[in-house]
């Protein structure tokens, strides 16, 4: 009853509309693990319709929550990155921003982008996709962006010498102009 509530009290902070016995199958399907529920309400907003997310969880082959969570948010990524129009960029950027550990402003993510995303228009549609799929979160109040969690945790930090580079000259630039050029 309680992993029930949690998902209610997801779905309506998403503005998710979800019967009953959709609130208590996804329950079901989820494990009643709090993270795995708020994963999958997250993903009802826009990247999976409610049969498939169902699906999606039911075919989860592990059993150790942790690993469960992970192979949710790999399929999730493979999803994108097959099935959204800009999904090859957002996946790339995606691996990229796993560097980063609190919030974020843009020019973390321009500093960040892979080499395969060449125009301001095309960062922006890989920045929309990420957003359609939860994996990156805007906040309108600070213009902060945010990656969530459990997906640095999926993914990890990728072994790079260039992003971690690009990663490295961004905040050297940003201390410079803080503590130097102010």
């Amino acid at each position: 009853d309680i992993a029930k509530t949690i998902t209610a009290d997801f779905a309506e902070s998403q503005n998710i509309a979800l019967s009953p016995d959709q609130i208590a199958e996804l329950t079901h399907v989820a494990r009643n693990h709090p993270r795995l529920i708020e994963l999958a309400v997250a993903l009802l907003q826009e990247a999976l319709p409610y049969e498939r997310l169902i699906k999606r969880l039911r075919d989860l082959s592990h059993e150790d929550m942790q690993e469960a969570l992970n192979e949710m948010i790999l399929k999730t990524v493979e999803q994108m990155r097959h099935e959204a129009k800009h999904g090859e960029d957002a996946t790339a950027l995606l691996h990229n921003l796993t560097w980063l550990q609190a919030t974020f402003p843009f020019e973390a993510i321009q500093a960040l982008k892979p080499a395969s995303i060449t125009t301001d228009d095309a960062l922006e549609d890989a920045v929309t996709t990420l957003g359609r799929y939860t994996f990156l979160q805007h906040d309108k109040n600070t213009g902060r962006y945010r990656l969530g969690g459990l997906v640095r945790e999926a993914l990890g930090t990728p072994d790079d010498d260039t992003i971690f580079n690009a990663y490295a000259d961004y905040y050297i630039a940003r201390a410079k102009a803080i503590f130097v050029d102010l």
